[in-house]
């Protein structure tokens, strides 16, 4: 170059007085159910300078596979903690030709999990007759009248159902007039027999057990009545909230389920439609954590354990291939188990069988 010619450079480089400005972008939107994810960070101008360690990220994550597409466009996988992650480039960490230094980015924030707000849904009275007692819609046991009182210094047990019952369905029922003036009374949903003390109006819900619930007294002064009139159906999918379709099957999928007594939630993962998908939650009826499925719509229990019920400790389900293994508060729950039914699919839901529960922060990871 001759002297002239870099005489006029010098002086076209005094003359750029103009700092470079950084955009933060990435195709992922927040919230995301996916980690780690692509970030692109562009400036206005070719710069110098620009590297890894120049990016600022809140306390949880971490950065690999930075790369320089171009002098002005650089892109970097970002793996993020759970819950808000935000990411910095400040300003006077490269510069321009003309040695002005950059501009800071606004404030890049992601979201790593979703936090479902589901109240389920009841549908229509299930009964016509607006009186307390039997009707046709139940089918009596042999224990005791339903709308009758229990004699004194005696215990009966009496099992109720609805008819016809549709198995799958679920249930809010209430439990009512179940007066105490000694001894005591205790009202159970579920073939099972969950048991729990009755308050004076008792609400819960129940799900594929032939007999719906029973009503268990002793003592004198003890008279039950069943309030059948506000018995309603709630839909299953009523209790569902889409989180995403993160595209795969295989990986760890993380919630903190909070439920009440004899209630459900957690997760709804491999969802492919209303008939193919598996459930993972917190049974509050029995104090286990199940796995069920729900092929060509067949409901099968394929894991459940007893569990010692902790309010948003971290429920987790690992798919490898066909293989599901069913984890609560860290511990393993059941055996690693075999699903190799086909149709399942890769969209993730939140569940909750009882408005009030919450099924927490929901995660995945490769």
């Amino acid at each position: 170059m001759n002297r002239r010619r870099r005489f006029m450079v010098v002086l076209a480089n005094q003359g750029d007085t103009t700092a470079p400005t950084c955009v933060i972008t990435s195709a992922a939107t927040s919230p995301t159910l996916d980690s780690p994810v692509a970030v692109t960070i562009t400036f206005s101008e070719a710069v110098t300078g620009f590297a890894v360690g120049d990016i600022a990220i809140s306390a949880g994550g971490s950065l690999a596979s930075f790369t320089a597409v171009s002098a002005s466009v650089y892109t970097v996988v970002w793996t993020l903690a759970a819950g808000a992650n935000t990411m910095d480039v400040p300003a006077g960490v490269c510069q321009d030709a003309g040695g002005n230094d950059n501009e800071a980015a606004a404030q890049f924030a992601m979201t790593y999990g979703i936090t479902p707000s589901i109240t389920p849904a009841l549908e229509s009275e299930l009964f016509l007759n607006g009186t307390f007692g039997s009707d046709a819609n139940w089918i009596k046991g042999t224990g005791w009248a339903i709308s009758d009182g229990v004699a004194a210094g005696t215990t009966t047990t009496d099992s109720i159902r609805q008819t016809p019952f549709v198995a799958g369905n679920w249930y809010w029922e209430s439990w009512d007039l179940l007066t105490i003036t000694a001894g005591r009374a205790r009202a159970f949903l579920g073939a099972s027999g969950n048991l729990r003390d009755t308050p004076a109006t008792y609400l819960a819900t129940n799900r594929a057990a032939n007999t719906i619930g029973g009503v268990t007294g002793g003592g004198a002064g003890f008279s039950g009545t069943i309030d059948n009139v506000s018995g309603k159906k709630i839909t299953f999918s009523s209790m569902l909230e889409l989180l995403g379709d993160i595209n795969r099957k295989n990986g760890a999928y993380f919630c903190h389920p909070t439920a009440a007594l004899d209630s459900q939630c957690g997760m709804v993962i491999e969802y492919a439609d209303a008939n193919n998908l598996v459930l993972v939650y917190v049974d509050r009826y029995s104090n286990k954590a199940q796995l069920d499925k729900l092929i060509g719509g067949v409901w099968t229990n394929v894991i459940n354990g007893a569990i010692t019920y902790s309010a948003a400790a971290e429920l987790k389900v690992v798919v490898n291939g066909n293989d599901h293994s069913l984890y609560y508060g860290g511990v393993q729950v059941g055996s690693t188990t075999a699903i190799n039914d086909a149709g399942l699919g890769t969209a993730v839901y939140g569940f909750n069988s009882l408005d009030g529960n919450t099924v927490g922060l929901v995660t995945t990871s490769p």
